[in-house]
């Protein structure tokens, strides 16, 4: 859909003017300036503004070249005189810059300017030149704070000549320099399979960004104030690209792609904000936007918002690990894990496979890779295949298909004969392959080794559109059959892709857990960023719930996950699955239970698991960010935060701000450790809003992998001076499905609170509150208060995942559950 927008205008005299045009915020003009150029000498030139909030792009059409000021700062300078073009010649202009038009998209009204690209130099009017071979565009918003470029090639660009050089752009529109810059800038760079190359610099008139096919999409720069831009594509995921040299960047299509067809269009974003997070949720909301998918409501996804059993790889009945155990195969593994969890009492609703169930399909060739010749299950791993033998949901998983696969003659694939993968172009294969995938209760189809495509076969980059009609077609036959999706093995232009298609909802956010450590955990933070900022939750893998599991064999050498408890954690936060996949023996039930209510029902925060502005705050000056995430919930307008702090070694204030805390509301910091899963009493103080803020206390890694960080809630005081602290044996302890509202201010009497609670069927549960008269003695600094329970019974209620109510009253001193028909 958005490689064939094309935008209003696109041609010369094809205008379309608003009818209210005088209402436009955005400010575009012609008048005389001495823009320095390239060479640096002033011409008295005709130079566009575009303004969009505090944008300001000024543009020297003559000279094809623009300084972009942020706030009245230069920030960077852009724009070539001619285009460096794969194809052959460079291009130059053409004909004039357009006058600018106004119009409106589906992003709001904006006024536009054009420029025409072509291989030799005329003087004729655009109107009577012959069509050129690329005409570039900016459009600035009025309603968002938002540039976009654009390149239309009418004509389409032909073969290359030569073999494409890797990192390289077919014709880079816009490219950015920082020299001239009177900015700071430091940047934040996605990149990685996984995400796991996401990492931050400085970008300085001597040093360079790191880019090309595995990084760089999309790239966000910031100054010591978090004032940010990010600059991203608007479409053509797959092949979009940023390349560039010293203090250069160019953004654009890989040369790679063998052909643009004709009228082929592609977009780059300019989205500006304050505040890392901010700033790509604009990003992201302007693509979603685009695209009309809206973010994923978890809830509406039986994975998101179930406890399920994981085996990806690092779990204990992973594709290496059943025989050793004494099981035959996995479908005795999993009947003998399913008896036993059931004997714990441990609810877990579902079951994810992984490749383990293809141990016949090598004929001397790798089942992940290349890839697989069926996909139903082989009798050797699961005898009774593809069929509801666990009685129980699933979660089904696909690594990559070999060339050689048994599909080919049935269905339309794409074909790759140099590395022996092949991916499905038509949407009738994976209608019949969900249709085999719901036998067995299928909830959530997983398509893994996405970045292994992207990187070493010419399936997905070769082309403009194949990449995503695979997807596409999969998304398709997702909503008919309706399950969901989960992406693995991401690149971020995966990331992106997604705004595209409706049933992805999560995908993972660091590698694989081989239980070496909290470094692989590390990405957690930036993937959240990138992912939330387009509506995905984030996902850290399975976890073991203790801290050795013995037996264990293949990736997981030492058996051990001494920071098993921050994992947990830490996958809970993060917003996507939630599988905990230990041996037999290993099974912790208070572990697990923090995740969940009794019927297997996550409670879960309301935001993925992120990297917080503080961190970029705090390390502006040495070009870093710390491991400080946060996320929250929020009840009634009142809003719970939730930080976790991974290898600080240093105290890092974070404001109320940066979780977008109730505002002119005092907190209480909780120490979600001390509560040792809610069978002891929380420590807690008191935070005044005239302070604002709260501390991260410095927690370094240890040197034996037992990395648990600090963990710390932040529960607000109400007007009526009454503090919910929530279930803190939960991770989530106010998470929405626990809590239906709350109302402690203006419409009951001082002093007063009440809240409806949710349970499972015949639940019980704990909440823990202070009383008015103790917060008001931890805001004057008094430590050592101890909040107070209350113990909550849900009634018996009947449906599944039915809630049943609990009135939470809080007056004279104390706080009292009862059932909301009593």
């Amino acid at each position: 859909f958005l490689s064939s927008f094309h935008p209003v205008g696109v041609m010369p005299g094809h205008t379309v003017l608003l009818a209210a045009a005088t209402t436009l915020l955005v400010a575009a003009k012609r008048h005389s300036s001495r823009l320095p150029h390239k060479d640096g000498l002033p011409r008295n030139e005709s130079v566009t503004t575009l303004t969009s909030g505090g944008l300001v792009l000024k543009l020297d059409g003559s000279a094809g070249t623009f300084l972009l000021e942020v706030d009245g700062a230069l920030w960077v300078e852009g724009g070539e005189s001619a285009i460096a073009y794969s194809r052959g010649n460079t291009l130059v202009q053409v004909a004039p810059l357009s006058q600018v038009t106004q119009g409106a998209d589906e992003l709001g009204p904006f006024n536009r300017v054009e420029m025409f690209w072509g291989e030799s130099t005329h003087s004729e009017t655009p109107q009577s030149t012959p069509t050129p071979t690329l005409i570039t565009s900016v459009r600035s918003y009025s309603n968002r704070e938002l540039l976009v470029f654009g390149q239309q090639w009418p004509r389409g660009a032909p073969a290359a000549t030569d073999q494409p050089q890797d990192g390289a752009i077919i014709a880079p529109f816009p490219t950015l320099s920082t020299m001239g810059s009177n900015t700071e800038l430091n940047f934040l760079q996605f990149g990685g399979c996984q995400l796991a190359n996401t990492f931050t610099g400085q970008w300085t008139n001597s040093s360079s960004i790191p880019s090309g096919p595995k990084l760089g999409v999309p790239l966000q720069l910031y100054s010591s104030t978090l004032r940010s831009v990010v600059l991203g594509p608007g479409g053509n995921w797959l092949t979009a690209m940023n390349t560039g040299g010293n203090y250069s960047l160019g953004s654009g299509i890989k040369s790679s792609v063998n052909v643009l067809p004709p009228g082929f269009t592609h977009e780059t974003f300019i989205s500006g904000g304050t505040g890392i997070n901010n700033t790509l949720v604009e990003y992201g909301s302007a693509l979603l936007t685009r695209s009309g998918k809206a973010r994923p409501n978890p809830q509406n996804d039986f994975v998101l918002s179930h406890l399920g059993y994981w085996t990806d790889n690092g779990a204990f009945y992973d594709s290496s690990n059943v025989n050793t155990s004494g099981f035959g195969n996995h479908e005795v593994a999993l009947k003998a894990m399913k008896q036993r969890w059931m004997a714990q009492n441990l609810p877990f609703r579902y079951v994810q496979w992984d490749d383990w169930q293809w141990r016949n399909q090598s004929t001397n060739k790798g089942i992940d890779i290349p890839g697989i010749v069926h996909w139903p299950p082989d009798a050797e791993a699961i005898p009774d295949g593809m069929t509801d033998w666990l009685e129980m949901p699933t979660s089904q998983y696909n690594p990559m298909y070999a060339s050689n696969n048994e599909y080919l003659s049935q269905y339309t694939w794409a074909v790759d004969s140099n590395s022996g993968s092949a991916i499905p172009l038509d949407v009738n294969y994976y209608r019949d392959a969900f249709k085999n995938g719901t036998k067995a209760q299928m909830k959530m189809f997983e398509q893994d080794f996405l970045c292994t495509y992207a990187w070493t076969t010419n399936l997905t980059n070769g082309d403009v559109t194949t990449g995503m009609t695979w997807l596409h077609a999969m998304n398709t036959a997702a909503e008919e059959a309706d399950i969901t999706l989960q992406l693995c093995m991401m690149c971020p232009v995966h990331v992106l892709a997604s705004t595209e298609l409706s049933r992805v909802t999560n995908g993972r956010g660091t590698s694989d857990n081989s239980h070496s450590g909290s470094a692989d955990l590390y990405p957690l933070g930036h993937s959240g960023l990138i992912m939330g900022a387009v509506g995905l939750w984030s996902s850290r893998d399975n976890v073991w719930t203790s801290p050795q599991e013995l037996g264990c064999v293949g990736s997981n050498v030492n058996c051990s996950s001494p920071d098993y408890v921050l994992q947990n954690v830490a996958a809970i936060l993060g917003g996507g699955p939630y599988g905990p996949s230990d041996g037999i023996d290993y099974l912790n039930p208070s572990v697990i239970m923090s995740s969940c209510r009794s019927d297997g029902v996550l409670l879960r925060a309301d935001w993925p698991l992120l990297t917080l502005d503080a961190a970029f705050r705090t390390a502006f000056d040495t070009h870093g960010s710390p491991h400080v995430w946060g996320t929250h919930t929020t009840v009634s307008g009142l809003r719970w935060g939730m930080v976790l702090g991974v290898s600080t070694t240093m105290d890092i204030p974070v404001p109320f701000s940066d979780l977008g805390l109730t505002p002119n509301l005092d907190y209480v910091v909780v120490d979600m450790w001390s509560t040792k899963n809610g069978t002891a009493a929380p420590t807690v103080k008191g935070v005044s809003r005239k302070v604002g803020n709260f501390v991260v206390p410095t927690s370094p890694p240890p040197t034996d992998n037992s990395d648990v960080g600090s963990y710390q809630l932040l529960a607000p005081i109400t007007t009526t001076g009454w503090c919910v602290l929530g279930d803190v044996s939960k991770v989530v302890p106010t998470s929405r499905r626990r809590f239906s509202d709350m109302i402690g201010s203006g419409t009951l009497a001082a002093g007063e609170l009440t809240a409806t609670l949710r349970g499972a069927s015949g639940e019980a549960f704990t909440v823990w509150y202070l009383t008015p008269s103790a917060t008001t003695s931890l805001l004057a600094g008094m430590t050592g208060l101890t909040p107070t329970p209350v113990q909550c019974q849900a009634s018996y209620c009947s449906g599944v995942d039915c809630d049943s109510e609990v009135v939470l009253r809080c007056q004279l001193g104390a706080c009292h559950c009862s059932s909301a028909l009593s």
